[in-house]
């Protein structure tokens, strides 16, 4: 079955993407008409969003095949639906991951956490989002959380959908962050705000570690349940205070920045190789299927 991620994203698919094929009929659908349209989708919309379109189009053909065997082959080549983006992986140097977080506990301290668990732990970011305060636990041993990914939260129209990690196959991982961090873990779940006294965190198991936001009539006016625009603001700040650059891309238009927020992974996967650990164990710790991927 479908996620409702990538259900809401065929829909969009079908109902525009793919709307210049729709009058070709599936004979007359050759590989050359699926290449101009590909080269004509993606200098308007960019390669990676052809490339998305492209394997929707793979799918739907390839299910019409397996069900009418009408067609010999698919006419949408693998080489349509991949891309190498031009925005490259750039992890934070130290110095700019250290002025981000310090530009954090000055400025928004009850975010601080959100930004060291993917630097120091390797969550991804829905990962990190659908953590709830059940899902961590100080082990007295050895004096250091371990944090249980067994979710992720995924942005998609009309809301979030909550699932488990497309890694996970019903598997669950639990992550150890440095022992330093405990007193920033600490910090974070006994956290309140100055001004109203509400607590960052509630004491419920099930409740989030990131609340949306922690002003009731911010949430009243519909923020949802996983937070969103405060961090996306926040991040942003930060990312200027550290002087991280900025670039446009002609094609859609957009600027973006150098360093994004997948790339905290890469830092955390950057310190793992210096410190002796091996393509393998890098592979199993930031729950890839590859080495490479």
């Amino acid at each position: 079955p479908l996620s409702d991620r990538t259900r809401n994203l065929y829909t969009k698919n079908i109902e525009k993407d793919l709307l210049p094929l729709m009058d070709t009929s599936i004979s007359d659908l050759t590989s050359e008409v699926v290449r101009n349209w590909h080269h004509d989708f993606s200098l308007t919309n960019g390669e990676t969003s052809a490339a998305i379109a492209a394997r929707c189009l793979r799918d739907i053909l390839t299910q019409y095949i397996e069900d009418t065997h009408l067609l010999d082959e698919n006419p949408v080549s693998n080489s349509l639906c991949n891309t190498s983006s031009k925005v490259k992986n750039r992890p934070p140097t130290d110095q700019e991951l250290a002025t981000m977080m310090d530009w954090f506990e000055e400025n928004e301290p009850r975010l601080l956490l959100a930004m060291m668990i993917p630097s120091f732990g390797g969550e991804r970011l829905g990962e990190w989002r659908a953590l709830r305060v059940s899902d961590r636990r100080l082990e007295p041993t050895d004096g250091q959380y371990y944090v249980l990914v067994a979710r992720q939260a995924q942005q998609v129209k009309g809301g979030w959908s909550t699932s488990e990690p497309k890694w996970s196959k019903g598997e669950k991982s639990e992550v150890a962050l440095p022992d330093w961090m405990t007193e920033v873990v600490d910090k974070h779940l006994n956290g309140k705000d100055e001004e109203t006294g509400i607590r960052w965190v509630d004491s419920e198991p099930n409740s989030l570690l990131f609340k949306s936001s922690i002003n009731p009539d911010v949430i009243n006016r519909g923020a949802g349940e996983y937070i969103s625009s405060a961090w996306t603001r926040a991040w942003n700040a930060a990312r200027k205070a550290a002087e991280i650059p900025r670039h446009y891309d002609p094609v859609t238009g957009r600027r973006y920045w150098e360093v994004r927020e997948h790339d905290l992974r890469g830092y955390y996967a950057t310190n793992l190789i210096k410190n002796g650990a091996t393509f393998r164990e890098v592979q199993g710790a930031l729950r890839h299927k590859t080495p490479n991927a």
